[in-house]
Formats: structure tokens, C-alpha cells, sequence
């Protein structure tokens, strides 16, 4: 009978006091991954275009290029 007692009071002890400490300890875990997440995202790059014959920019087309001349 004692020891069904003991295993009862240390079933009693777990959900009472060490679940939760395990419960806040995870939810930290989770918050500082995160944060080393976004501390380790790259920024967007930078882009330059110096001289462009055609720039396309999500579905709008600027065809800012001469035609070809043909010799004749």
C-alpha cells in the first residue's frame, strides 16, 4: 500500500509542478528558435540595373530597347 501511495503522490507532483515548469520551458525554446530565425534571415538583395534593353517587373513589360536595324 505504500508504495501505490508513492507512486500516486509522485503522479500528483508531475502534474502539479513539473508539467508546467516543462509546458514554460518549451514555449521559451520555441520563442528563442524563433528569434535566432529571424536574426538569421538575409536582408533582400540589393539590385542595380546600369543599362537595361528590357525590364520586366511581375506582369508589366517596358521594352525600352531600340529595334534591331536590319542593313539592306
Amino acid at each position: 500500500m505504500a508504495a501505490r501511495l508513492d507512486v500516486q503522490h509522485i503522479a500528483q507532483r508531475m502534474q502539479e509542478q513539473l508539467f508546467p515548469l516543462l509546458d514554460r520551458a518549451n514555449r521559451l525554446m520555441i520563442r528563442n528558435m524563433q528569434a535566432l530565425k529571424e536574426v538569421r534571415q538575409t536582408p533582400a538583395p540589393s539590385v542595380q540595373i546600369g543599362s537595361a534593353g528590357q525590364v520586366n517587373v511581375a506582369t508589366a513589360q517596358a521594352n525600352v530597347a531600340e529595334p534591331l536595324r536590319t542593313e539592306r
